[in-house]
């Protein structure tokens, strides 16, 4: 069952962005010539002529494109958008993050069991790897049964019935609160008892910490799939993020765009270019 984002915003079409998937795969440094092979794939043809560095070129042997998981994952956008438009996004074709530098502090209930807070604890450890240092997190227990999250907080809860405490949907729901557009400044985190520790995981690491949307777990398994696939037959219960997640992930805080930044920002700042603060 898909995890019902609430509230669900809805956000006027922004223009036409051509340059994104070209620009997202700009090398930080020289790229590295790959030999031409033949294929009808545009993805593979980049490879081919060396337009790519060289650790994307095996995702894009595999046919993925790093350039579309980014657009997914980020932004809610693109062909490797999940099925349906199930994106679970809090705004589409707009990056929602906690601002860099922040600590954010994960509350989390008595009320969930040990097994969801140390599945929880593991994949939140690769929350500063995954952001090159941006984004650090900080995790403790609270006896509070349905805690409230303030600032920089992402609290978690489990509930016999989310539905009785706000929630549209039985598994549980995802809030968000915003200081600014694409800005958080908070996440609650409501599941059913009867959720496993990947849902956790997903939807207070993946979804709450890093903003992350929902992608099509079919197109992106050629290339180890997501925390965030979401397909029958795939897995949606993984214990942290995947080496994909990561490095799309790290292309994004890599770049010089800030916490908000509309799809057309992408294609014209360009993850994978040097932050020029470093």
């Amino acid at each position: 069952m898909v995890k019902v984002v609430e509230p669900r915003l809805s956000v006027p079409a922004l223009r036409s962005s051509a340059p994104l998937l070209g620009l997202l795969l700009v090398s930080c440094g020289s790229p590295t010539t790959t030999p031409s092979t033949p294929s009808a794939t545009p993805a593979a043809e980049r490879v081919a002529s060396g337009q790519v560095p060289a650790h994307t070129s095996r995702l894009l042997a595999a046919g993925v494109d790093i350039a579309d998981v980014i657009d997914a994952l980020f932004l809610g956008s693109g062909p490797d958008v999940a099925p349906n438009a199930q994106t679970a996004c809090p705004i589409q074709r707009v990056w929602t993050a906690f601002p860099r530098g922040t600590v954010v502090r994960v509350r989390v209930s008595s009320t969930v069991s040990p097994e969801a807070r140390a599945a929880m604890q593991q994949a939140l450890a690769q929350v500063t790897t995954a952001t090159r240092g941006v984004v650090r997190t900080a995790i403790e227990e609270t006896p509070e049964l349905d805690p409230v999250p303030g600032t920089d907080e992402v609290t978690v809860s489990a509930v016999p019935d989310p539905r009785a405490v706000g929630c549209r949907a039985a598994s549980g729901c995802v809030r968000d609160g915003f200081r600014g557009r694409g800005i958080l400044q908070f996440i609650r985190v409501v599941e059913a008892l009867t959720q496993g520790a990947g849902d956790y995981v997903r939807d207070v690491v993946g979804r709450g910490v890093l903003g992350m949307c929902q992608v099509n777990g079919r197109r992106v398994a050629p290339a180890g799939g997501s925390l965030m696939s979401v397909e029958p037959g795939t897995s949606r219960a993984l214990g942290g993020l995947t080496p994909l997640d990561l490095e799309a992930t790290q292309a994004v805080y890599g770049s010089t765009l800030e916490p908000g930044a509309p799809r057309d920002d992408f294609g014209r700042a360009g993850p994978n270019q040097p932050d020029a603060r470093n």
